[in-house]
């Protein structure tokens, strides 16, 4: 048998699968877009700082801050706070667990029933 003559398009390599000079220009379009953000940046830095005379000089923090609204005396006034919801709630609001334990058992199978009956709508 005869040997497999070589065509001349088998010799060549193989063709990339990457289109190179796509790649270069995103590169670049990226390295520039990366350099105009940091020219950007710097300005900005340098105008904040009173470097650069562009326009009026951002208005600057106040010198003086006001005091902090702190409670002077936290356990008066949760004692004050705690007096009134008690005021409001009633001498049964005091009424120890296990007394209301008991109370609810004696209501027996209507424990948990509602304690209000339901509003009837007066029908036309």
């Amino acid at each position: 048998m005869s040997e497999p003559v070589a065509s001349p398009a088998a010799s060549r390599h193989e063709a990339p699968g990457v289109a190179t000079r796509s790649l270069i220009l995103i590169g670049l379009g990226l390295l520039v877009t990366v350099l105009v953000s940091l020219a950007i940046v710097a300005l900005a830095f340098l105008w904040r700082q009173g470097h650069l005379p562009i326009g009026a000089r951002p208005p600057q923090a106040p010198a003086l801050f006001p005091e902090p609204r702190l409670q002077v005396h936290p356990g008066a006034e949760l004692a004050a706070v705690r007096a009134a919801e008690n005021a409001k709630l009633g001498p049964k609001a005091a009424l120890p667990i296990e007394a209301a334990m008991q109370a609810i058992a004696r209501r027996g199978a209507a424990a948990y029933a509602p304690l209000l009956p339901p509003v009837k709508e007066n029908a036309p």
